[in-house]
């Protein structure tokens, strides 16, 4: 029978692991408490974060015991791991609500697992304690080796508050041994440093060993970070990054790029992937493991209804059956287009202007051009006459015209 380690390394999320002989020994002979934190310094995880939570469902469905700490306590403080520059300091009010948002995305995919904030127990230190009892474990000279400080130091520098992050996050992990017996941290590549920080201090107070793996940054073959867009990060939150929106970036990955989030971003099987790999390669353009990705990761973070909702949209994209859209669904489907809005100073307006005004051509005798080669459909019809006229009740909904140039350029003009 495979274990959580082979499971682990098929789907390549090792990045580094400490004593790894003993480690897997321990995952073989035991069920474990491992756990993984998340600073609330935004109102929803993205898909960095969720590659460490599916991690942790890995280790549960093996049967061991998920933990996750939400750093209600650090998120006061900022963690210099992979910033150039130091952050701005959070309001206690905004961590409370963002940590409340993320506990909801968090127990969505793990179920009812124990959740710690860390405030809890970093309140409860004061300066002395945090010196005599913690500050005396750590070497300043250990400190500063640590790649996230070298980094800071060598550029903007660091400040006492952030650097003293380390520790607070050793605390952490301290913290969950005593409490739950804790034996294993994961965290992402970048958090390494913090990991080594929590092993040495329960070494140096407990004289145990526990260990810590870290999960390979999310890379694309180009060398972009996955789960990034000129926008910004795709976020699990619906609010911050639409269902659809969420679904197509996972099915516009590159085919060089696939399999590999296949193997790591969803419970397929080694023997499932296996064969959806052959299958993609016969006829790469069906896009087929692209679209297997879409809906399991979709479906993990939205659910299954959600899912059939987005495929729907799709669908209605794809033959064009543009009236078919809810009204709440236009704007979602059409998110990446170019939109204008516009009124209507007459109760009708003509196509030309249309156009010109929606900006979808820079002339009207470009508009007419494109008209006479077909080149223009409004909401799903293909306009031949540029004399035609349209009103508010010809609108979508009497809101949207849905203006397609060419084979695949759409744009949306929404009437104010």
């Amino acid at each position: 029978m495979e274990t959580i380690f082979e499971d682990l390394k098929f789907r390549e999320l090792i990045n580094q692991v400490t004593n790894e002989k003993e480690l897997k020994k321990k995952l073989e002979k035991e069920k474990i408490v491992l756990y993984a934190g998340f600073d609330p310094t935004a109102p929803s995880l993205h898909l960095g974060n969720l590659l460490v939570i599916l991690t942790l469902k890995r280790f549960q469905n093996f049967g061991h015991k998920p933990l996750v700490v939400i750093g209600g306590g650090t998120a006061l403080i900022g963690d210099p791991s992979g910033k150039e520059k130091e952050r701005e300091l959070q309001l206690k009010e905004k961590i409370e609500e963002n940590k409340e948002k993320i506990s909801k995305e968090i127990k969505s995919i793990l179920g009812e697992i124990k959740i710690y904030d860390n405030f809890e127990w970093l309140s409860q230190i004061n300066l002395f304690s945090f010196l005599r009892d913690y500050g005396k474990h750590f070497q300043v000279s250990e400190m500063i080796s640590k790649e996230s400080v070298k980094l800071r130091l060598s550029s903007t520098g660091i400040s006492f508050c952030e650097f003293s992050y380390m520790i607070l996050q050793a605390i952490d992990f301290l913290k969950l041994f005593e409490k739950e017996n804790c034996q294993l941290q994961i965290g992402g590549s970048d958090q390494w440093g913090n990991i080594i920080c929590g092993i040495d201090l329960i070494k140096k107070i407990h004289k145990k060993e526990v260990f810590g793996l870290t999960l390979p940054l999310l890379l694309t073959k180009s060398g972009k970070k996955f789960g990034k867009t000129e926008k910004g990060a795709i976020f699990l939150d619906r609010n911050l990054t639409l269902p659809y929106q969420f679904y197509q970036y996972l099915f516009n990955v590159a085919d060089e790029d696939v399999i590999l989030l296949l193997k790591r971003f969803t419970f397929l099987s080694k023997k499932e992937i296996l064969e959806i790999e052959k299958e993609h390669f016969k006829d790469p353009k069906k896009r087929l493991a692209q679209k297997v990705l879409a809906q399991k990761v979709t479906e993990i973070v939205h659910g299954s209804e959600e899912l059939k909702r987005v495929e729907r949209i799709s669908e209605i994209l794809f033959y064009g059956n543009l009236k078919e859209l809810k009204k709440e669904e236009i704007k979602e489907a059409f998110y990446n287009v170019p939109s204008e809005k516009i009124s209507l100073k007459e109760k009708k307006i003509s196509v030309l202007d249309l156009l010109k005004e929606g900006k979808v051509v820079p002339s009207k005798s470009e508009a007419k051009r494109l008209i006479q080669q077909r080149g223009v459909s409004v909401n799903g019809e293909i306009i031949l006459n540029s004399e035609k006229n349209f009103s508010k009740n010809d609108a979508l909904y009497g809101k949207y015209f849905i203006i397609k140039k060419g084979k695949k350029h759409y744009f949306l003009i929404e009437i104010e």
